[in-house]
């Protein structure tokens, strides 16, 4: 599979769920091998080093900033394919639209995909991994 960016800078507004306040973030096409990034007051953040929050959304964490309710955003990145973008959140909340991710699939299938020529890096697990949570923390 090859890597996959926009064809140009869309902006997505509208309403947290959580806080209520208007918000918006900006989606900017990036080169290849450039990865999904975040602009956070003029620094540029890697995706992998956020650590993430689960308290009734999917929020990032890094260094005192919190952008919560990001769980839509992804599925619909996920969902087409891309692999490299600049996001820039101009709010502490991405807007939940409608609480799918259906607009923000069709507003990056309207805005078009473009398919670059280097391939994406796809992860192998190479033995077992075992995940459990707790009982004691629910």
């Amino acid at each position: 599979m090859r890597q996959r960016t926009i064809k140009k800078k869309v902006q997505f507004t509208g309403i947290g769920l959580h806080s209520g306040k208007f918000t918006e973030i900006i989606c900017y096409p990036e080169d290849e091998n450039f990865g999904i990034k975040f602009k956070l007051q003029g620094k540029i953040v890697d995706l992998k080093d956020f650590s993430f929050n689960s308290d009734f959304n999917t929020s990032l964490v890094f260094n005192g900033f919190k952008i919560k309710t990001v769980e839509h955003f992804f599925s619909a990145i996920y969902a087409i394919g891309l692999s490299n973008l600049l996001i820039e959140p101009l709010g502490e909340e991405f807007p939940i639209y409608e609480g799918n991710s259906i607009y923000y699939l069709m507003k990056f299938k309207n805005i078009g995909i473009k398919e670059q020529n280097s391939f994406k890096e796809i992860l192998t697990v190479k033995k077992k991994i075992k995940v459990s949570i707790s009982e004691d923390i629910w």
